[in-house]
C-alpha cells in the first residue's frame, strides 16, 4: 500500500482493477509531467498525493494474513531480546524510550479505538492517548476525514506499534494530500522531541528540482523511511532522496509458526535509478555503479497475498473491519520500528545520511556479515529489473534478519532471550451441535526456552466447553484441546484464542471454530416382496425391494439384498432403485437347495435419508 502522487496540474482519472486473486488495486495515472514555474521554496505546482490501496479482499470479522508472531519469527524480531507483551511503560518492551513518527494525510477518526482492537487481538500493550503512548497531531484545527488515507494510517500505526510496542507513536496528519502540506507535516515530525524515526508511506513521480527539497530529510538524529512504490519498476520521490531509506517489497511465504519457506521479489516493488538525484557516496562506496541514486535500499513483505491484518472500523471501499493489506508501505513503518529498537542501544540516534557508513545499513551488507544481517532476495522481478545476488533494483540489499542486524547497527550486544511460540493443529474445526472434536496445542522452544507454560482459551461462545489434556506444558510435551459443543449453542463461526503464559510473557494462536446444526435425515422405508410365496427346487424367485419416504418413491437408493436359506447359508446381491423406487433381484433355487423357510433381508441407503431395512420370507419345497 503506497501513496502515489499525481504529477500533472490537472486532475487525472483513477483506475480501479479487480484481479482474480481478489487483490484490489487502485492505480493512479502517471502521464509525463511538464515542469511549471513555481516558488523554489515550495513544491511544484499541482502536485497532490493519491492512495493506491492494496487490499487482498473485502473486510472480514476476524483477522486474516500473516500475524505479528509470524512476522516476528520470519524476520528474527522475536529473538532480539526485548518483549512484545506486558504493560505499557515496561522498560523491557521493544523500542522503549523511543518515538516513531507516522506522517499521513487527512483525518482518521477511529485511529485510537482501532489501534486498541488491534492491540487486544494480538496481546500487545495498550497504546492510547491517555497512557501517552499515542499522540495524534492534526496540522490544522479541523481536518477532513478520508477513508483511503484512513486505511493507510491504520496500517502504519498498528504495525509500527506491533514491532516496537514500547515506543511512543506520533501520528501527524497533514492538512491535505498536497506535497507542500505533507512536507509541513514531515518537518513537524522531525522536530518533535524524541522522534528519531519518521515513516512516510507515500510518494510521487520524480521532478527535475526534487533535490532542492532534500533538506527536509537532512535532520541530525532522525532516520526517514519511504516506500519505494507499488507499481513495479520506476522511481518515486521522496524514496529517491539520498537522505531517505527506501523500502522495497517482497512476497513472504511462511508456515503457521513463521518459519520462512521462501521470500522472493514482489512484482509490484518500486525500484530503479533516479533521473535527478546523483548516486550517493554510500552507494558508490558499496560498489553500486548506476548513473544515479538507486532504489530501494532494503526490502520487506509487501505482497497483499502474503499481507498483514489491519483493523479499520471507519471503513474503506464500502466495508469495515479486518482487512488483509499489502504494499511497500507495510515495510516503511516496520523498518522505522526496527530502527527504534536499535536506537535504544545507541548513545546517539542514527540519521538517514549515515546509513551507508559505519556499521549501518550498507555496512551491514558488506563482507562476511552480509548473510547474517540480511536475507538476500535473489529471485523474482518488478517488471523491469530482476532480483539477483547482492544489491538489486527490486529489493535493495534484502530483508532484515533483525536478531543479527539490530545488534550490528546499534553497536550493542543484544543477546536473544529464551522464548517460545505456540501453535494449534488443526487450526480450523467444524463441529456439529451436541458433538466434540480436538486440536493439538504445541510449544516450540526459541533460544533454549524450557520452562512451563500455562494454557487458556478465550473467545468460546456460550455452550462451548473445553479441556486441555495437559496444562501446563513445556516445549517437550503437547496438549490435546477438546472442544465440546452443547446442542443449544448458536451455529456460526467463532475465532478462539489459545494463550500460553509464562509470567509476564504471553503468546497466542488462533483456532477457527464453525458450529453447525446436525444433519437431519428423512426416514427411509424399505419393503421386500416376492412374486410367489412358495417355490420348488430348480426354479427362480423374483424378489422386489421398494424404497419410499414421506414424499413417495426414492430413486437411486443403494440396496443390498441378503437371502438366508433354511440351513443358514447366505447369498447376497446389490442394486439401485429405479424411478419407481424398485429394484428386482432374481434368486436361483438349485436342484439340491434345502427345503424349508428362506428369509430375504434388504438394507437400503440414500442421500439425505436415514438407512432403512425390510425383510420377507418364502418357502422352498421339492
Amino acid at each position: 500500500m503506497i501513496r502515489r502522487m499525481n504529477t500533472s496540474k490537472i486532475t487525472f482519472a483513477t483506475l480501479f482493477a479487480l484481479v482474480i486473486t481478489m487483490t484490489f488495486s487502485v492505480i493512479t495515472a502517471n502521464p509525463s509531467f511538464a515542469q511549471t514555474a513555481s516558488d523554489i521554496h515550495g513544491p511544484p505546482l499541482g502536485w497532490v498525493a493519491h492512495p493506491p490501496i492494496h487490499v487482498k479482499k473485502a473486510a472480514t470479522t476476524s483477522p486474516t494474513g500473516l500475524s505479528p508472531s509470524q512476522i516476528f519469527h520470519s524476520y528474527g524480531i522475536d529473538q532480539i531480546g526485548c518483549s512484545h507483551t506486558g504493560t505499557w511503560g515496561d522498560s523491557t518492551l521493544c523500542g522503549s524510550g523511543q518515538t516513531i513518527a507516522i506522517v499521513d494525510a487527512y483525518g482518521y477518526p477511529t485511529a485510537e479505538s482501532d489501534l486498541s482492537v488491534f492491540s487486544n487481538q494480538f496481546s500487545l500493550p495498550a497504546c492510547t492517548q491517555a497512557n501517552q503512548c499515542l499522540t495524534i497531531h492534526p496540522m490544522v484545527g479541523k481536518i477532513r476525514n478520508d477513508q483511503g488515507w484512513g486505511l493507510e494510517t491504520a496500517l502504519d500505526i498498528q504495525w509500527a506499534h506491533a514491532v516496537a510496542p514500547g515506543a511512543k507513536i506520533l501520528l501527524v496528519q497533514a492538512k491535505s494530500s498536497s506535497l507542500s502540506d505533507l512536507f509541513s507535516a514531515v518537518d513537524y515530525a522531525a522536530s518533535y522531541p524524541g522522534a528519531h524515526q519518521v515513516s512516510m508511506s507515500w510518494g510521487g513521480s520524480e521532478f527535475s528540482s526534487e533535490s532542492l527539497y532534500d533538506y527536509h530529510f537532512q535532520v541530525s538524529g532522525v532516520t526517514f523511511f519511504a516506500s519505494s512504490g507499488d507499481s513495479g519498476s520506476g522511481v518515486m520521490y521522496p524514496a529517491a532522496s539520498p537522505n531517505v531509506v527506501s523500502v522495497g517489497g517482497t512476497t513472504l511465504n511462511v508456515d503457521n509458526l513463521g518459519n520462512v519457506n521462501s521470500e522472493t521479489a514482489w512484482s509490484g516493488s518500486g525500484g530503479g535509478v533516479s533521473g535527478y538525484e546523483a548516486l550517493p557516496s554510500y552507494q558508490s562506496t558499496y560498489g553500486i555503479t548506476n548513473s544515479g541514486r538507486s532504489i530501494p535500499d532494503v526490502s520487506y513483505d509487501a505482497d497483499p497475498n502474503t499481507g498483514v491484518p489491519v483493523y479499520d472500523s471507519y471503513g474503506y471501499s464500502g466495508s469495515a473491519g479486518w482487512f488483509q493489506v499489502g504494499g511497500t508501505s507495510a515495510g516503511s513503518p516496520q523498518w522505522a520500528s526496527i530502527t527504534a529498537i536499535a536506537n535504544t542501544q545507541r548513545s546517539t540516534p542514527m540519521s538517514s545520511s549515515d546509513f551507508g557508513a559505519e556499521n549501518l545499513l550498507y555496512g551491514a551488507a558488506t563482507g562476511a556479515v552480509y548473510s547474517s544481517n540480511y536475507r538476500d532476495i535473489t529471485t523474482g522481478n518488478n517488471g523491469g529489473f530482476q532480483a539477483t545476488t547482492g544489491y538489486d533494483l527490486v529489493t535493495g540489499v534484502g530483508s532484515p534478519l533483525t536478531n543479527n542486524l539490530v545488534p550490528f547497527i546499534s553497536g550493542g550486544t543484544i543477546s536473544p532471550s529464551p522464548d517460545f511460540a505456540i501453535s494449534a493443529s488443526p487450526n480450523s474445526l467444524s463441529i456439529q451441535q451436541g458433538s466434540s472434536d480436538t486440536s493439538s496445542v504445541t510449544l516450540t522452544s526459541l533460544n533454549g526456552y524450557s520452562s512451563s507454560v500455562t494454557l487458556s482459551l478465550t473467545g468460546n461462545p456460550t455452550g462451548v466447553s473445553y479441556s486441555f489434556s495437559a496444562n501446563p506444558v513445556t516445549p517437550t510435551t503437547s496438549s490435546v484441546l477438546t472442544l465440546t459443543i452443547d446442542p443449544t449453542t448458536n451455529p456460526g463461526t467463532y475465532q478462539l484464542t489459545v494463550s500460553g503464559t509464562d509470567g509476564t510473557t504471553t503468546h497466542t494462536t488462533q483456532i477457527s471454530l464453525t458450529v453447525t446444526q446436525p444433519t437431519v435425515n428423512i426416514p427411509l422405508s424399505v419393503t421386500v416382496s416376492t412374486d410367489k410365496s412358495s417355490y420348488t427346487q430348480k426354479s427362480f424367485a423374483y424378489i422386489t425391494v421398494k424404497a419410499t419416504d414421506s414424499s413417495g418413491s426414492v430413486t437411486g437408493a443403494s440396496v443390498t439384498l441378503t437371502v438366508t436359506d433354511s440351513n443358514g447359508s447366505v447369498a447376497q446381491g446389490s442394486g439401485t432403485t429405479d424411478s419407481s423406487g424398485n429394484v428386482i433381484f432374481k434368486y436361483r433355487i438349485g436342484p439340491n437347495s434345502p427345503t424349508g423357510i428362506y428369509t430375504a433381508t434388504a438394507q437400503a441407503t440414500a442421500a439425505g435419508h436415514d438407512p432403512g431395512s425390510g425383510s420377507t420370507t418364502f418357502t422352498v419345497t421339492k
